[in-house]
């Protein structure tokens, strides 16, 4: 029996639902009273290869809230694509798009209002933005959306719900062409009965038939209880045809309602993709003490659910006994729940439970690599009978991922052949047992995302926005060993026990394809100005590029202006953002020795490997006398020691030429 002691802590299940939170921001503006008006933080731009450019602001972040859409492209060539809610000005509207294209990701040309919208949106002749995404497939750059349309102009005030219209627009002179189109609406056959809202967009550009591309869009539909996909004919030159929708995801086919996420869409170059959520099937009842899947080798968990394509998403497959969703079967967790503490004991209480389950919330991501595989991001938090339990070390993202071969019929765990699961080793506990400034967990909003190289699909990125504690407070830590003589009284308090505190991005690489997670780096690292600080610097909301290089990923994130708010809800998603854009060396901003990566062995540091480099190795192995970046490309196997057996590695790298 495993048990946890110390740094870990839980709460009741009562407090921290495990339905989906609403995300859509009050109808009606409440001017809150104004903070100092806060400055745009930017992180330290390292070298010349890490960096990160604000690009413009948002009137509030509901814009990148969601963890489906896709507010950001990078294309094969290089060029950058940017979509997101616009500020204008104060009491003017939180529904104007803009978008922000770049031929480097450093240098941007921001455009405005492509949605037409002037006044408060649902009056006048704004038709509300909502939810952008972007993408930059060869020459063109477009942005998709959805609208209010119910309360706007030429609209009657009872269009559905919110009457939410599906768009695209784009530059029908090409980036930087200055020409962006009027909305043409995706749903040719639009109607009220119908309301579109959080979508996620993919493409693939085909290369063996002059470069087609296609392009496919899925939307939640907010009155009709599904998820509808619209799949392009294929596009030479800007306009793209959309075809009639198809019901993808029937919540008939669905568990309880609240517990299942939006729908998420990812496809490669060779038409191959995944359309999927984490949810629960139907049949299953979370509160019974005893599980009735909907067939015998069905789920009883909340897991990942989803579909394939292999022709650019005019087919789908899936399994037939889960109701056509391929699903991360329940020996895939319990190999996870094998690896954590069987019991935690409380560190004040000493009262003991037993960790039986896991639960898993809803900010993740879903995507294909460029050889089809599926790769899936969720979080996970342990689970008692009565209590959610944050354990150090275990909490937080899990990256699950197989070989699309197995899809039918999968191998054991960890196998060649089966689903293979990773814990990211990023601090994301800090974030799940935390409190934002509405009560809830920052676990609502902490995001993670993935992004893989074009060329090498072991490279595998995952990048996260969460809570970094800093060092703690001298007031309770005057020793500076960094723990506080009673834990018990600071439960959910980093900002008295860490003034410092702060939200960041951090970036965790594999080489492996998911297996394994290096250079795990905090790329923002912008600390709080103690506790009183009230424009503290929160990078939140991150969302990455499907595509980056093997080696820099590329990604996007918003800042709260916490001086301006029209809203009045303490987060700070309700505040005037600034947009970030950033690129990130794999190797390490705070790695020294990045510049000599792949040269195991060069330990004089001349970008050559030869007998001068054994000599020197020989030399300190009698009597040190490396030092430095030496001492890392010395070590060539590894082993965190320097001997012999380094030598040989050396030598056969000299032999192998």
């Amino acid at each position: 029996m495993t048990v946890v002691l110390a740094d870990s802590y839980r709460v009741p299940k009562s407090i921290l639902p495990k339905h989906r939170m609403d995300r859509i921001e009050p109808e009606v503006k409440i001017q809150s009273a104004y903070r100092e008006s806060c400055p745009a933080v930017y992180p330290m731009n390292v070298d010349d290869y890490t960096w990160f450019t604000l690009v413009d602001s948002s009137a509030n972040g509901y814009g990148m809230v969601s963890s489906v859409t896709r507010p950001i492209d990078v294309n094969i060539q290089g060029k950058w694509v940017l979509a997101f809610r616009q500020f204008v000005s104060e009491n003017t509207t939180h529904g104007q798009l803009g978008t922000a294209i770049s031929n480097n990701g450093e240098q941007w040309v921001v455009y405005y209002n492509l949605n037409n919208c002037v006044g408060w949106e649902g009056q006048g002749g704004c038709q509300s933005g909502r939810y952008p995404s972007a993408i930059a497939p060869h020459d063109y750059p477009y942005i998709i959306w959805n609208e209010y349309s119910s309360g706007a102009a030429g609209w009657p005030a009872d269009c559905s719900n919110y009457g939410g219209r599906p768009y695209y627009s784009y530059d029908e002179f090409g980036f930087m062409g200055g020409s962006w189109m009027e909305a043409i609406d995706i749903d040719l056959f639009w109607d009220c009965t119908q309301d579109f809202w959080n979508g996620s967009v993919s493409y693939g550009i085909d290369s063996d038939n002059d470069n087609e591309v296609h392009v496919s869009v899925v939307f939640d539909d907010w009155s009709r209880n599904g998820n509808y996909l619209f799949t392009s004919e294929s596009v030479i030159g800007g306009y793209i045809l959309f075809n009639q929708e198809v019901l993808i995801i029937d919540y008939q086919y669905l568990g309880t309602d609240g517990y299942s996420t939006e729908t998420t869409l990812s496809m490669n170059d060779s038409g191959q993709g995944i359309l999927g959520l984490i949810g629960i099937l139907d049949g299953v009842d979370m509160a019974a003490e005893t599980c009735n899947p909907p067939a015998s080798n069905t789920t009883c968990n909340k897991i990942p659910l989803f579909k394939l394509t292999d022709d650019w998403g005019w087919s789908w497959r899936g399994d037939a006994l889960a109701n056509d969703f391929y699903y991360v079967p329940d020996e895939v967790y319990d190999d996870i729940l094998s690896h954590w503490p069987s019991l935690h004991v409380d560190q004040c209480t000493g009262e003991q439970n037993e960790i039986t389950d896991f639960w898993s919330w809803y900010e993740f991501d879903m995507r294909v690599d460029m050889d089809g595989n599926p790769h899936i991001i969720t979080s996970m938090v342990a689970e008692s009978e009565n209590y959610f339990h944050f354990l150090d070390g275990y909490t937080g993202f899990y990256h699950l991922t197989i070989d699309r071969d197995y899809i039918e019929s999968p191998g054991t765990v960890n196998s060649s052949t089966g689903w293979k699961w990773s814990h990211i080793p990023l601090p994301a506990n800090d974030s799940f047992q935390w409190n934002r400034p509405d009560g809830y967990s920052y676990l609502y909003g902490a995001m993670c995302q993935l992004s893989f190289s074009r060329d090498n699909p072991d490279i595998v990125y995952a990048v996260a926005n969460i809570g970094t504690e800093g060092e703690m407070s001298e007031e309770y830590d005057a020793d500076g060993d960094g723990i506080i003589d009673d834990q018990c009284q600071f439960f959910n308090a980093p900002y008295e026990l860490y003034p410092n505190w702060s939200e960041d991005i951090w970036v965790a690489v594999s080489e492996d394809g998911g297996s394994t997670w290096t250079s795990l780096l905090n790329v923002t690292n912008t600390p709080r100005n103690g506790i009183n600080d009230e424009c503290s610097p929160e990078e939140q909301y991150v969302h990455a590029a499907h595509w980056s290089t093997d080696d820099e990923v590329k990604l996007m994130y918003q800042q709260p202006d916490w001086g301006f708010n029209e809203i009045g809800d303490p987060l700070g998603v309700d505040h005037k953002n600034r947009i970030f854009a950033g690129n990130v060396l794999r190797y390490g901003v705070h790695d020294e020795c990045w510049m000599y990566f792949g040269y195991d062995g060069d330990v004089n540091l001349d970008y050559e490997i030869n007998i001068v480099d054994i000599v020197l190795l020989i030399s300190h192995i009698l009597e040190p006398s490396l030092e430095g970046c030496s001492l890392e490309t010395a070590d060539v196997n590894e082993d965190d020691e320097l001997n012999i057996l380094d030598i040989v590695e050396i030598v056969n790298i000299i032999l192998e030429n």
